[in-house]
């Protein structure tokens, strides 16, 4: 599936980092104690969502990385249970994963927020013809049509890449 957001065009891609790829496959092959999230499972994926991005963000502190960006492999967030945005989205997929969503419907995104004047990071998940966001900065889901300048970037999948632009107006 190909994350269409916000109303940018996208296109696949291979030039990703490779430590944010790597990163983002560790996270992705984790196997966590089922006992661990087993609080977080409910036959709603609205209120697993709620759940996850809720226990994450109550888990982890934030803390910038410094001048050059580190994405958290599972080993060293869940050891210094400290990370940025990219670490919290990285996080949250590998427990959707574990909760059985669909790993063709999860994406770590890398935007640029305008209100914020930075850039930023958080977990896209597609589900029943919305995409919702898992982000640091609430403990609440939202709607993708309910963020506000925001220019992404960059989605990370479990699989495959995707690159953002605006489409031309002719």
């Amino acid at each position: 599936m190909t994350p269409e957001i916000f109303g940018f065009v996208t296109h696949k891609t291979s030039m990703v980092p490779s430590d944010w790829r790597d990163a983002v496959d560790q996270w992705v092959a984790l196997e966590m104690d089922p006992a661990q999230i087993e609080p977080l499972r409910d036959p709603d994926p609205l209120v697993m969502m709620s759940r996850t991005t809720v226990y994450v963000n109550s888990v982890i502190a934030y803390g910038r990385d410094g001048p050059e960006d580190h994405w958290a492999t599972p080993e060293h967030l869940l050891t210094t249970l400290r990370g940025d945005c990219e670490d919290f989205a990285m996080f949250k997929l590998s427990v959707l994963l574990n909760l059985g969503f669909d790993p063709e419907k999860l994406w770590v995104c890398v935007v640029y927020d305008a209100i914020a004047r930075q850039h930023h990071a958080f977990l896209l998940v597609f589900h029943d013809g919305t995409y919702w966001i898992l982000d640091n900065r609430t403990s609440n889901v939202i709607r993708e049509q309910d963020l506000e300048a925001i220019t992404p970037i960059m989605t990370l999948g479990t699989n495959d890449d995707f690159l953002h632009g605006r489409p031309v107006v002719r």
